[in-house]
């Protein structure tokens, strides 16, 4: 069985600026998961109205250049190459959630969420 590690920015992300703050946590290190399995990475979005918010999921792979997956809004909106049967997007309260499904070994790399408005 192969393992699939899927590596995390450890980031608390911080834009100040006109009104107030938004702040980006990801607080997990890194998560492995067993080939065919599901990942989650989640993302704690504050400082914005979470109605409004468009959260954007990142993923880096080793030698290669950040790929935009999808980002997330009223709805998710895939990136070309992207589908929804491997990736889906959700949030829970103020929790911003990319769902990896059937994770394989080319699923290694850093997954990160952005904001901006």
């Amino acid at each position: 069985t192969v393992s699939c590690f899927i590596h995390l920015l450890k980031i608390i992300y911080k834009l100040e600026g006109g009104v107030g703050s938004v702040t980006l946590k990801q607080t997990e290190r890194s998560i492995t998961k067993t080939t065919g399995k599901i990942a989650r990475v989640n993302c704690q979005v504050s400082g914005v109205s979470l109605d409004n918010a468009i959260i954007h999921w990142y993923r880096h792979r080793p030698n290669e250049g950040p790929e935009r997956i999808l980002y997330h809004s009223s709805e998710v909106k895939y990136d070309p190459g992207f589908t929804e049967t491997k990736y889906s997007a959700y949030k829970v309260n103020d929790n911003f959630v990319l769902r990896i499904s059937n994770v394989a070994e080319e699923d290694n790399g850093y997954y990160y969420c952005a904001y901006w408005d």
